[in-house]
């Protein structure tokens, strides 16, 4: 379509210890994570990493808890 898409997506998430029992609104751990979250991706954006170099088309899953 002629749009121009970007090289590299980076997808951030919570994984959530219980997939099986839902609510309304998000668990204490769940919440707590969140800001660490953001701080994570405004970290990430402000340094402005170029992953798009080395590891273009590759798929990687980082397993990294977030600080306490």
């Amino acid at each position: 379509m002629g749009a121009e898409v970007p090289h590299t997506v980076t997808v951030y998430g919570i994984e959530a210890a219980d997939t099986t029992t839902f609510h309304e609104g998000c668990t204490e751990e769940v919440s707590a994570a969140i800001p660490k979250l953001v701080e994570a991706i405004c970290r990430d954006v402000n340094e402005q990493i170029d992953t798009t170099s080395a590891h273009a088309g590759q798929w990687h899953i980082i397993n990294e808890p977030l600080p306490v």
